[in-house]
């Protein structure tokens, strides 16, 4: 399972991102997050879009969880 979440300008599965950079403060590009996606492209995440993702990270964890405990259980 791979969600496709809203988060901020990008619309995007959320198992797609493989790494999170955070930029130098003494950068002269925009501060924020180098997001590397499974396709190589790079996008940019600002603190509140890293902020929405990690939300979205959490809250497919716990859906994930919450199926693995059902299927435990013998449930369908």
């Amino acid at each position: 399972m791979n969600p496709v979440k809203q988060i901020g300008r990008y619309k995007l599965p959320i198992l797609n991102i493989i790494a999170i950079k955070k930029r130098s403060p003494y950068s002269f590009w925009k501060r924020g997050y180098d997001v590397l996606l499974n396709n190589g492209q790079k996008i940019h995440f600002t603190d509140q879009e890293k902020d929405e993702y990690d939300k979205a990270l959490d809250e497919h964890e716990l859906v994930l969880q919450v199926y693995g405990m059902c299927k435990g259980m013998g449930l369908r």
